[in-house]
């Protein structure tokens, strides 16, 4: 084999060439054969500093490489030498011819003495050590005691404890002079103390108990992403790219947990998965937006925790008692309303139909958080990336930031009402783009605190309904906690809802679908 010589190796050589990679291995030039008749034995010393990681630049790991990294003797030349040449004297015979020593002496290491504190040995082995017994051992050990000052000694160590370097190597050579056997043994005392856990913040552990309760599995997937398909999933941002990544598709750091989960939702695919729920808790990484400063600590992305699902396949185990479909927006609605119910003040958040780059028009929509931001997203995947993973089925998406989960309301106790609760059943006509949401936001503003429960139990369109408009039928249960209320109250309660939402939705009563009833 023929290598190239690197920058930074040492060769050694004679006038007719190369001989050998000091250190590391001999040339072919050097090898002995069977027509050899003399033998030229060389014997060196290299530093570990010279040679740390040459072998590895040409591929190779010898025994000699492997000694130089590590460190000899660098007394042990001489020795060496005469102990080779009497082996080869005895078992192939001949003659020995003279040596020769090129000897540098201030560029081999110099062993300085190494200051060593006898108090500080018996501090960190909690012993107490003899000085004189102390002294003597280290002597046998071929290291060198000044003890010119007693509380403070001068200690040498010979040229082949190269190990020797610092007082703490000291006190290891006096606990085993001592013996491990006779130290004492006690358990590092550590205080317990319970970290705060504040009652306003959202365990991460609820989060994932309930995903798990609704039948998803988690996923742990890589921060490092496919950028091809990053920039599918998130066009409008430019991700952070490793400096050196592991792999071409692991090459830039994830702003969406959509990139991992599809990747895990594909190759389930492939393995015959037929119905698949998977969801992460964990962090992406946003760079600053175009023309925005960094963040104060200088850091070029911002963390998010996030939590993200993906549902893909039958809304069902297979089974005989429901209908087979497959799972949709709404399926995910529910399950991310449930995950708001968490906070105690679900209907602080609202949804709204938006588009995103990765999702189906006219089939997503955006979480307002109650400040109004963004605070995640939902919706089908966008055909395209269905068919460019191989998906078959459009799985749905979701994915939400953690921080506006938070505060969580504290839950507060309020008596039962004495009172009975009276339900009207309203049907009201509105155009076809008014979102159920906001007829249901409306209503509650309008109705007040008698409103104890609001429930949108039919939408309709068909006969009777013009074209463009759609029939959302809703159930209003009144109750006071002080008194009973009278039916001139509730109908006034009815009164607003109808003319509020007439005014902000054009709204026209189509029914009112029963009289009072009180329970």
């Amino acid at each position: 084999r023929e290598v190239a010589l690197e920058p930074g190796s040492l060769l050694i050589a004679d006038a007719h060439g190369p001989l050998a990679l000091a250190g590391i291995m001999g040339g072919e030039a050097s090898a002995v054969g069977e027509g050899t008749g003399e033998v030229l034995l060389e014997a060196a010393f290299f530093s570990p500093a010279a040679l740390a990681g040459q072998a590895r630049r040409y591929g190779l790991h010898t025994d000699s490489s492997q000694r130089f990294e590590r460190g000899v003797d660098p007394e042990l030349a001489p020795l060496a030498m005469e102990r080779a040449t009497a082996l080869l004297l005895e078992i192939c015979g001949g003659e020995a011819g003279p040596v020769v020593e090129v000897l540098s002496r201030e560029h081999l290491p110099r062993r300085e003495p190494i200051p060593f504190r006898p108090a500080r040995a018996e501090a960190l082995l909690g012993v107490s050590l003899d000085a004189e017994a102390l002294a003597a051992g280290l002597g046998r050990l071929g290291l060198a005691v000044d003890r010119g000052e007693p509380a403070r000694w001068r200690v040498t160590p010979p040229s082949h404890r190269f190990d020797l370097g610092l007082e703490e190597d000291l006190v290891e050579e006096a606990a085993r002079l001592h013996g491990y056997q006779r130290l004492p043994q006690a358990l590092p005392r550590v205080p317990l103390e319970l970290p705060p856990a504040p009652e306003g913040r959202l365990d991460p552990e609820r989060v994932r108990a309930l995903l798990v309760e609704r039948g998803y599995h988690e996923a742990v997937t890589y921060s490092f992403v496919d950028p091809e398909l990053l920039a599918r999933l998130d066009p409008e941002r430019r991700p952070l790219a490793l400096a050196n990544p592991i792999a071409a598709d692991l090459a830039v750091m994830r702003t969406t947990l959509w990139a991992g989960l599809l990747q895990a939702l594909a190759r389930n695919r492939k393995r015959q998965q037929e119905r698949v729920r998977l969801f992460e808790l964990g962090r992406r990484y946003l760079p600053a937006p175009p023309g925005e400063e960094p963040p104060e600590d200088g850091a070029p992305v911002t963390e998010e925790a996030v939590v993200a699902a993906v549902a893909w396949g039958p809304v069902w185990p297979e089974q005989w008692g429901l209908e087979a479909r497959p799972v949709d927006l709404f399926d995910l609605k529910g399950d991310l309303e449930a995950l708001l119910a968490l906070t105690g003040r679900p209907e602080a958040y609202r949804f709204v139909a938006r588009e995103h780059p990765a999702l189906h028009p006219g089939r997503s929509a955006a979480l307002l958080a109650p400040e109004g931001e963004v605070a995640g997203w939902l919706g089908e995947l966008h055909p395209r990336l269905v068919e460019a993973l191989e998906l078959g089925q459009a799985p749905q998406l979701l994915e939400l930031r953690l921080a506006d989960l938070e505060p969580v309301a504290l839950p507060r106790y309020r008596a039962p009402s004495r009172f009975p609760a009276v339900r009207r059943d309203l049907a009201v006509v509105v155009p076809e783009e008014v979102p159920a949401g906001a007829v249901a936001e409306a209503v509650r503003e309008a109705a007040g605190e008698v409103l104890q429960e609001l429930r949108l139990f039919d939408v309709y369109r068909g006969k009777g309904v013009e074209s463009g408009k759609k029939s959302l039928a809703m159930g209003l249960t009144l109750q006071d906690f002080s008194r009973t209320l009278t039916d001139q109250e509730v109908d006034a309660v009815v009164g607003r809802v109808v003319e509020a939402l007439g005014r902000r939705f054009q709204a026209k009563l189509r029914a009112n679908l029963g009289a009072s009833e009180r329970k």
